[in-house]
């Protein structure tokens, strides 16, 4: 279960992403050129596929409403509906790594279209030659006019032969890299926000000197009965600040391995920023056990707890964190740490995978490269604990984002000079749940490195 299972997790208990980090190149056109490109949108629009019905599954439950703004999928998909005449059985797949969906799609029996909220559900798939190429339903150079570089770059995986091809399409976005901090407790202790790694080291020291705890980890469940997934999160934002781009590719892809020099550096910066003694909230055996939203209450008491809690942009949407953006509590992307890889931004995105080739599906396929399904998500959502979503497409939609938070993380987001997506959300699940294990036994001091930092790399697959 990953970020958007847990997200509707949580809301069901409590009622409720240009970059110079471009890890692979995209492949020069590989489907008919674009002059000879007979669109399925287009076609569907004159009603010629009317009738026709395309299964598909997703994140979100149907009919679910969250804040009682949106229903999904009819709000999201229903223009598509209208504007074709074609269905959309649209399910919720509940976890993205059951195995029933992942036995179906291995056989050719489940349905056309699958949304995951990240890729590496399906990299097992798409190395068995499961997952239709996107270039072969629609022109490279087509595609290429709809989509910023990396996020085509982030959607090259390995097929049978070892060959990367275009396996799927980013729909939403997400930063990961970002530190929250109490604003009113923050500025009257006389901090400021830190633009560099030693400004941030300094701070920590300051906050440790002023008797106050310079952060909360919050490395426990985060509602899949799993631990360790911020500190992955963590370290993949050390490993994009200290290691060049082709670097991180390497690691994102197995080639440069967990027990290489560059991570183990990474874990010791890790340590000297997180663990120290003083540097965190409770003991070093209970950073696994604090869950998602524990220690709110403690970042936001009066005075705080902590002062800074490293959590991806849309833990704000877990509906913990109280009061107003820019009044109760601010943000700031993680400093870097080598001024020669610029100012790194960590993201993630949902992930759009097809399975079975159809004029229909290519019409539902085509309808998802326009952006109109996330543009109705973010015109639904605009000023909410929901408003974190963003589009991989060249226009941006600065437009319909009106907030100043919006236009904080858009800055953030498109302006930084180097791109890196999220490490766990990227390799085989197997490898993910090593990194995790990993991580938490790092955290309490248990970890040995030379014994635990191989079983991360043979966790990946063969074949």
């Amino acid at each position: 279960m990953t970020r958007a299972s847990r997200l509707f997790a949580l809301f069901t208990v409590v009622a409720l992403l240009v970059s110079a980090c471009q890890p692979i190149v995209a492949p020069e056109p590989s489907a008919a050129p674009e002059q000879g490109f007979v669109s399925a949108l287009e076609e569907a629009r004159t009603g010629k596929y009317a009738g026709a019905t395309v299964t598909m599954q997703g994140p979100w439950p149907a009919g679910w409403e969250p804040f009682g703004i949106s229903s999904w999928p009819p709000e999201i998909l229903g223009p598509f509906e209208e504007q074709t005449g074609i269905k959309v059985d649209y399910s919720w797949w509940e976890d993205e790594l059951n195995e029933e969906l992942q036995m179906a799609l291995e056989q050719g029996t489940g349905p056309d279209i699958v949304e995951f909220t990240n890729p590496y559900p399906m990299v097992h798939l798409a190395l068995r030659g499961k997952v239709i190429d996107i270039t072969t339903l629609l022109p490279m150079d087509y595609v290429r006019t709809r989509y910023e570089g990396p996020w085509l770059d982030y959607a090259m995986l390995p097929g049978p032969d070892g060959e990367l091809f275009l396996a799927g399409l980013y729909t939403q976005i997400f930063v990961n890299s970002v530190v929250f901090y109490p604003l009113p407790a923050f500025e009257e202790a006389g901090y400021t926000v830190p633009e560099t790694w030693d400004e941030l080291k300094a701070l920590v020291e300051q906050m440790v000197a002023d008797g106050n705890t310079p952060w909360c980890i919050q490395n426990g469940s985060w509602g899949d009965g799993t631990r360790g997934f911020l500190s992955t999160i963590q370290l993949s934002d050390i490993m994009l600040r200290t290691v060049t781009p082709e670097e991180y590719d390497q690691w994102l892809r197995g080639e440069l391995k967990f027990d290489s020099p560059q991570v183990r550096r990474a874990l010791d910066i890790y340590a000297d920023t997180w663990l120290q003694p003083g540097y965190h909230y409770g003991a070093p055996e209970e950073l696994a056990t604090f869950e998602q939203g524990d220690l709110t209450a403690v970042f936001q008491a009066t005075p705080p707890g902590c002062y800074m809690m490293a959590e991806p942009i849309y833990y704000w949407s877990f509906g913990d964190l109280q009061g107003e953006y820019g009044e109760d509590f601010g943000f700031f992307n993680l400093p870097p740490i080598d001024p020669t890889y610029g100012r790194p931004v960590q993201v993630e995105g949902h992930f759009l995978t097809v399975y079975h080739d159809r004029p229909e599906v290519r019409a539902l396929v085509e309808y998802y490269l326009t952006g109109d399904p996330v543009r109705t998500w973010i015109a639904n959502y605009e000023g909410t604990p929901m408003d974190h979503t963003y589009l991989p497409h060249p226009e941006r939609d600065e437009g319909i984002h009106q907030t100043t938070v919006d236009q904080v993380m858009m800055d953030m987001l498109y302006g930084e000079e180097t791109l890196g997506y999220n490490s766990c959300d990227f390799v085989p699940s197997a490898v993910c749940l090593e990194f995790q294990e990993f991580m938490v036994a790092f955290l309490d001091g248990t970890a040995d490195l030379d014994t635990m930092l191989p079983q991360v790399d043979a966790a990946w697959p063969t074949n």
